[in-house]
C-alpha cells in the first residue's frame, strides 16, 4: 500500500509510464489491505488504494482495486451485496472474451462467486478457482471477503497453517498469523477517521 494514500515524496502519479497490463488484475489484487485497514470507510479505503493501484495500473486495474478496497471496508458497515449481482452478471458477459488476468471479468467472478453462495464457504471458494482466469487471486479475495463479515472459515482451511503464513518480503519466508492481524489493525488505527 504505497504510503497510506499517498505517493511517495517527490514522486509524481502523472509521469508512471502506461503498459499493455493497464486493465489486468495487478492492482486489485493487492486492494484487500486498504479495506481492511478502513473498516466502516468504503471512501478511505477507495482513496487509500486509488494511490497505489495508479503506480502500476489505469482504467479498469484502478477501478477494480477500488471496489475491492470499498467493499471490504463496506462489510463492516453491514451493506448487502446481493445489490451488486445484477450488475456483476452483466460485466462478465459484456467482458467475456478478455485475458484470464485482466480485472473486470476477475471482478465478476468474485462478486458471483461471493452473491451465489453466501452460506458456504468451500463452495465460495471451490467456485471462484473453478470457474478458471486469475484462480489464487480470486480464490484470496473471496476468502478475505468472507472472513471480514464475520462469517466462520471452516477449520479444515485454517488448521493446516498452524497460525503460520507464507510470505515474499526480503529475508522473510514466513510470518505468524497473530502477527499480521497485529500489524494490520495498528495500520487501521493509525488512519484518520
Amino acid at each position: 500500500m504505497a504510503g497510506l494514500g499517498r505517493a511517495p515524496a517527490g514522486f509524481d502519479l502523472s509521469r508512471c509510464s502506461d503498459n499493455v497490463y493497464n486493465d489486468w488484475i495487478g492492482a486489485q489484487i493487492r486492494a484487500d489491505l486498504s479495506g481492511w485497514v478502513a473498516p466502516g470507510d468504503p471512501e478511505l479505503a477507495a482513496e487509500l488504494v486509488r494511490v497505489d493501484a495508479s503506480l502500476s495500473h489505469r482504467g479498469d486495474g484502478v477501478h477494480g482495486a477500488v471496489l475491492i478496497a470499498a467493499w471490504g471496508a463496506a462489510i463492516a458497515l453491514g451493506r448487502r451485496l446481493a445489490e451488486s449481482r445484477q450488475g456483476a452478471a452483466a460485466i462478465h458477459e459484456r467482458y467475456a472474451g478478455l485475458s484470464p488476468i485482466y480485472t473486470l471479468n476477475n471482478l465478476a467472478l468474485v462478486v458471483w462467486a461471493l452473491l451465489s453462495n453466501s452460506d458456504d464457504f468451500d463452495a465460495a471458494i471451490g467456485e471462484v478457482v473453478a470457474t478458471g482466469c486469475d484462480t489464487d487471486c480470486n480464490g484470496a479475495t473471496v476468502g478475505a471477503l468472507w472472513a471480514l463479515q464475520g462469517k466462520p472459515v471452516p477449520d479444515h482451511w485454517t488448521a493446516p497453517w498452524n497460525g503460520r503464513v507464507g510470505v515474499s518480503l526480503a529475508g522473510t519466508a514466513e510470518l505468524q498469523l497473530d502477527e499480521l492481524v497485529s500489524r494490520t489493525l495498528a495500520v487501521a488505527r493509525s488512519l484518520p477517521g
